[in-house]
């Protein structure tokens, strides 16, 4: 005989399906927001164009993602009144899918300078580009870890690798301000690519502070 569940125990399971779902939608977008910049990374120093002609088609589907996360974040709010953990969860979903959008848009204006890296001169400062590059999607690499698993130690891990990343940064800016045989374009180009992997960076240190938002 097939066992008998009460109704309250069915809705209970769907609803808790529907906040999996919502931040599995959230995980999409920073999952793209990773491979993203670690594609820009090898575009901006003119290793890979292949990313360029599909990008912006894909950047807008996570702005239709990230908007059906907030539809279903208004419905569940409105119709489950959600508390404690779950209601946690729930808002860091929100507030993580938008952060990965910014994310998305980061990587969109990288991209924009795709082969600046390539224009410069010397060997050491495209390396140091390139450094930077990575550390920078690594963290958010581990950001979107801490995320999908809601691991409170990986989140502490992103934020004290946090400071490293951004010394590297530092010493890259260091670098660009005393360019004086790079074209000014390519300068600039690389000057603003700086500036996004800073805010990259910073993003992936608001991500981690939404994972320990829900443990707490």
């Amino acid at each position: 005989m097939a066992s008998f569940e009460p109704p309250s125990t069915e809705l209970r399971r769907a609803y808790h399906d529907r906040i999996a779902a919502l931040k599995a939608r959230s995980r999409e977008v920073v999952d793209f927001a990773v491979k993203g910049s670690r594609s820009v990374t090898l575009a901006l120093l003119g290793q890979d164009r292949s990313m360029a002609g599909g990008f912006d088609s894909a950047a807008e589907r996570m702005s239709s993602v990230v908007t059906g996360v907030d539809a279903e974040v208004v419905d569940l709010l409105a119709t489950q009144a959600p508390v404690a953990r779950d209601l946690r969860l729930i808002l860091a979903a929100r507030d993580v899918a938008h952060i990965a959008l910014l994310c998305v848009g980061l990587d969109r204006a990288v991209a924009s300078r795709s082969g600046a890296g390539g224009r410069i001169l010397e060997p050491d400062l495209s390396e140091r580009l390139g450094c930077v590059g990575r550390a920078t999607g690594d963290l958010l690499a581990e950001a979107a870890a801490a995320w999908a698993g809601l691991d409170l130690a990986e989140s502490e891990r992103v934020v004290a690798g946090a400071e490293g990343v951004r010394l590297l940064h530092l010493e890259l800016l260091s670098s660009l301000v005393r360019l004086d045989r790079v074209p000014m374009e390519a300068a600039l180009d690389l000057s603003m690519a700086a500036r996004a992997f800073e805010r990259l960076t910073d993003h992936a240190v608001e991500i981690a502070e939404r994972v320990q938002f829900v443990a707490g």
